[in-house]
């Protein structure tokens, strides 16, 4: 056989193959779940030793062929749930995937079967990879067992955004002098002037933020520089807020006056109260020494300020 009749084309007859080329097509022959919150493995409340696959849909590659397949889970119960026994004296690793099983290459009837494996290592059939369990020796499954998310997105989203400003004239000089928990905007320019906004399917983010050109002079101050995604807890705009994680700046007590550039980065959980909503990125710092005399790190005409923060769709 040759060609087979085009997709899409009204009368044609279209095959299983064809459509399976699609899918693989169209994920870039990824195989993952379709959202981070599809087929999520959860112990089942009040019934130990049963795990439930929650709702939503995922692709199985077979990369040999260039096909995938679909499958979707309409509800947790019936062949959704699956039966983790206790371990042994040694303990258990158990691992839940959900198979397919084509009558084309496999032999037997179509379907979909969640399969509770000892290791990935050997299987025949397409499956889909979603969680591992780890048990003590022992233990029973319930929902203070360990369960390891082996769920990915098939074809995640991304969205990016940078921001740069040099400092000017206009802008004057911000000195670094805040000691609290909280710490300061720094530069504490307009919180108009970075705006995002963030993605309803977005559950992380990517953040760097740069200050370029500080002007510094070693006099023995200390302290820390961060990001903030959203207002501060006092604002009367605040819904929550998300901080990557602190960095330390430590000037030497040579007298000396110099120039530095000090980075921040880290990757974050966006929170669901922050997602599709329109949130300031902040550069953040703060001092940690108790020195009152001399010249403090400031930011002036001199500097500048780069953020780049790119939001991103993952399993949670």
């Amino acid at each position: 056989m040759g060609f087979l009749d085009p997709y899409a084309v009204d009368g044609a007859t279209i095959t299983g193959a064809q459509l399976r080329r699609e899918v693989f097509a169209y994920t870039k022959g990824a195989t993952g779940v379709d959202g981070p919150e599809d087929l999520k493995v959860v112990a089942v409340d009040g019934s130990p030793g049963l795990a439930g696959i929650l709702p939503g849909g995922g692709k199985v590659a077979v990369e040999s062929r260039r096909e995938s397949y679909s499958v979707t889970n309409t509800a947790m119960d019936g062949d959704a749930l699956i039966e983790v026994p206790p371990a042994g004296s040694s303990g258990a690793t158990h691992y839940v995937i959900v198979e397919v099983a084509d009558p084309q290459y496999h032999g037997q009837e179509m379907g979909v079967e969640v399969r509770l494996v000892s290791s990935l290592s050997g299987l025949t059939r397409p499956y889909l990879p979603l969680a591992r369990i780890d048990l003590e020796p022992g233990e029973g499954f319930d929902a203070t067992s360990e369960v390891t998310d082996l769920r990915v997105v098939a074809t995640p989203r991304r969205s990016r955004i940078q921001f740069a400003h040099n400092l000017d004239a206009d802008d004057g000089s911000f000195v670094l002098q805040n000691r609290t928990d909280q710490g300061q905007s720094w530069p504490n320019l307009s919180f108009d002037l970075w705006q995002v906004d963030i993605p309803e399917w977005a559950t992380r983010a990517i953040i760097q933020v740069n200050w370029h050109s500080v002007l510094l002079w070693s006099s023995g101050r200390w302290g820390n520089i961060w990001a903030r995604l959203g207002y501060n807890p006092d604002m009367s705009q605040y819904s929550g807020h998300v901080d990557t994680g602190m960095q330390t700046w430590d000037l030497d007590d040579s007298p000396a006056q110099m120039r530095e550039y000090w980075s921040v980065a880290d990757t974050v959980t966006i929170p669901e109260e922050l997602r599709g909503t329109r949130q300031p990125l902040r550069p953040r710092a703060r001092r940690r020494d108790d020195i009152t005399t001399g010249n403090a790190p400031r930011l002036n005409p001199y500097s500048a300020v780069s953020m780049d923060i790119e939001f991103l769709e993952r399993a949670n």
